[in-house]
């Protein structure tokens, strides 16, 4: 069990995490200044204790899988809590209580000001900020969440090319989306169309996190979910906003990430291991995905 200060500051959070045991790796740290601060955390096993943080914490699992439970002061029941690849968890202020986690994961996780999302509530709830409690969620997909904290991770990596108002407009689109997708806040209307089901959709993300290396093809993956390639295809894109080709892409991507991070290995092993038919290639995905060279990643990485 490890003790947190009060109030409890994003420093302070960076403290524990360290303290447990896991390997934090701060991006963009002459952004420390701004909205927001990001870091890539390989978190292991561990209970923590927290006395209600001055910020709002935003994560979303790159690989790995941990499970465990939240429990808050104000709740009088416990919430489960899953990471998975793809999983968002998304925390707000003033929330104490504990967490226990087992297993091993790697997450990609924003701590966001609490003058940011005050701003953001502002427009979203018409001037009136107080109009609704936010909460916590732990959602296997929320596209226009991750596709905004993508966004404004990419901009972390190059700090140098940061303006000011190019980073509070990302944090803002960031808060925006938090909002409208937290269970007190304007959610969107569903589409008509056929969409996965939770079942479906976890069905989906096994068997694809499962292809990163193999590469089957579609027929193979929309089998396993029971449906026809065309209506899989077509569901699984309403459903994330992503082709499950976009989406195989996006995590043999966060397989390459895993390995620049944890070792040392030649670019071509990683790229021929994460599913790439090439070196080339997976730089080629890897610069469209993060305006960097895989070199120039792990090099940024060292220096943090």
């Amino acid at each position: 069990m490890i003790a947190s200060q009060t109030p409890f500051r994003q420093q302070d959070l960076i403290d524990v995490l360290s303290a447990n045991g896991d390997d934090i790796r701060l991006i963009g740290r002459d952004l420390n200044g701004f909205d927001t601060r990001m870091f890539i955390a390989m978190h292991r096993p561990g209970e923590y204790v927290a006395q209600g943080r001055e910020f709002h914490l935003l994560e979303l699992c790159l690989s790995g899988e941990q499970s465990g439970v939240n429990r808050y002061e104000d709740l009088c029941t416990p919430a489960s809590c899953t990471y998975r690849p793809g999983t968002l968890f998304y925390q707000p202020t003033d929330m104490p209580g504990n967490l226990r986690m087992d297993g091993t994961c790697t997450n990609l996780s924003v701590m966001i000001s609490r003058d940011a999302m005050e701003r953001a509530k502002r427009k979203v709830f018409k001037g009136d900020p107080d109009c609704v409690d936010l909460l916590a969620y732990n959602e296997v997909y929320l596209p226009e969440v991750k596709e905004r904290l993508h966004a404004l991770y990419v901009e972390h990596l190059r700090p140098t090319a940061a303006s000011r108002l190019g980073h509070d407009l990302l944090v803002q689109e960031l808060c925006t989306a938090l909002l409208q997708a937290c269970p007190s806040g304007e959610k969107r209307q569903n589409s008509k169309d056929r969409v996965l089901t939770r079942r479906e959709l976890t069905r989906s993300i096994d068997v694809l996190e499962h292809e990163v290396a193999c590469g089957r093809g579609l027929d193979y993956v929309a089998e396993q979910v029971g449906l026809s390639t065309f209506h899989f295809a077509r569901a699984f894109k309403l459903t994330t906003g992503q082709s499950p080709h976009q989406y195989l892409i996006e995590r043999r991507l966060a397989h390459v990430k895993q390995a620049l991070i944890c070792s040392e290995r030649p670019l071509i092993d990683i790229a021929l291991s994460c599913g790439f038919s090439s070196q080339a290639h997976m730089t080629t995905a890897f610069r469209r995905h993060t305006s960097i060279t895989p070199m120039k990643f792990r090099k940024l990485l060292k220096s943090a």
